[in-house]
């Protein structure tokens, strides 16, 4: 028995190709960090652009803030400290720690002679923490350029800072550089789940940046220019927020003209896994908050809901493109429909792995899809966790 007429069935099919057709340049999409990555292997290919770019930068101030966290500096401080670059420095800011921080900054100043540190005194009020360690660190740097990272963070390579100033050599403009940063290789599939979600958020944030002011900066791989932080007032209009220092600053004062995206696995900067499940959570609550005071955000947030939401829809009206053909006996268009889904994850599925590997992740293959349909679902749990969190707790005065 029929229970659809043919118009019914081709306008099922006419669905299908649109979203199959939005659906395809999304996938293609998740390539625009490769491609930008191949350009830079071209340079360096053609010209040796990493070593002329080095040397023709001024030379950087590393700023890492730090928290009761003396093992992670003694653990990490090294890897920032035996960069190949010419001329840098590195400024530990203790941001009114309590445990044994500051014999491990005097200790490892003997060793290295870059190393440089300063404090937050305990008395500091009407202004977070992390907002007032970056103020001090920034206004200490000697130089210009000063790169942000954290204690809990570590370079893949030594030629992290080389390769940021590759992208600075971009052109006499750029005050900004924004890169890549995620946790260390998972062990599990909890850890997996962290790394895939930071790695998709920015995938989406760092393409957004190729072409646009950038969204965000990923704590703990970013630079930007002490000019530009001083005659901007620093983090005027939000000192009292906990979380988010990074993201505003950057959101506020970036333009597709100041602004460099960093893509080199040589570039990638490792986090360690936060002690507790709970606590990775929150953190992505704190983000949640964070977003309400973005600015400028209409075609970011219009692109990533499309994206979260497609994968979804893609299987809907492919199941409900399936379930017309049977009925109407139609084989040869639900051999046409599987086609087309099967062409379009696999496409889905290259795209995302070059720009993984391009960030210096590894695949994930038949989990990508499966990841993609339990995002949504992640984020409105991130979402209902957000809205009943009473909003006194994103504004504490300390740590």
């Amino acid at each position: 028995m029929t229970f659809y007429s043919d118009n019914t069935e081709l306008c099922m099919y006419i669905v299908f190709l649109a979203v199959w057709c939005i659906a395809l340049c999304f996938a293609v999409s998740y390539a625009s960090l490769y491609l930008r990555f191949r350009k830079v292997q071209q340079a360096d290919s053609t010209n040796n652009a990493l070593s002329s770019s080095a040397n023709s930068v001024r030379p950087l101030s590393v700023v890492i803030t730090a928290h009761n966290q003396a093992d992670a500096l003694r653990r990490n401080l090294p890897m920032f400290l035996e960069q190949d670059y010419d001329d840098y420095e590195v400024i530990v800011v203790n941001a009114a720690s309590t445990d044994h921080t500051e014999e491990v900054l005097k200790e490892l100043e003997l060793r290295y002679p870059a190393l440089h540190h300063t404090f937050v005194p305990q008395s500091a009020r009407y202004i977070s923490a992390k907002r007032l360690a970056l103020t001090l660190g920034i206004r200490a740097a000697r130089y210009e350029n000063v790169v942000i990272s954290e204690a809990d963070c570590c370079p893949c390579s030594t030629q992290w800072l080389a390769r940021l100033a590759q992208c600075l050599s971009q052109s006499e403009h750029k005050q900004i550089v924004v890169g890549y940063a995620n946790y260390a290789r998972p062990r599990n599939m909890v850890e997996r789940k962290m790394v895939f979600y930071r790695l998709y958020h920015q995938m989406t944030t760092l393409a957004h940046g190729l072409h646009h002011a950038a969204h965000r900066a990923e704590s703990g791989n970013w630079c930007y220019s002490k000019n530009l932080f001083l005659e901007g007032n620093g983090f005027a209009g939000h000192v009292n927020l906990l979380a988010g220092a990074e993201d505003l600053l950057v959101n506020r004062n970036s333009c597709a003209l100041n602004t460099a995206v960093l893509i080199h696995p040589q570039a990638t900067i490792r986090k360690e896994y936060p002690s507790y499940k709970h606590l990775w959570k929150q953190e992505q609550v704190f983000y949640a908050e964070t977003c309400r005071h973005l600015k400028h955000t209409t075609l970011y947030q219009l692109k990533y809901t499309l994206r979260l939401w497609l994968p979804w829809v893609m299987l809907i009206i492919y199941v409900a493109t399936l379930f017309v053909g049977i009925q109407q006996h139609n084989y040869l268009s639900i051999g046409i429909a599987s086609g087309l889904f099967f062409l379009y994850h696999l496409i889905k599925d290259l795209a995302f792995h070059r720009s993984a590997r391009a960030l210096g992740e590894r695949s994930f293959h038949c989990l990508l899809p499966l990841y993609e349909l339990a995002l949504p679902f992640w984020k409105m749990e991130i979402s209902l966790l957000h809205r009943f969190k009473s909003k006194r707790e994103f504004r504490k005065k300390n740590y």
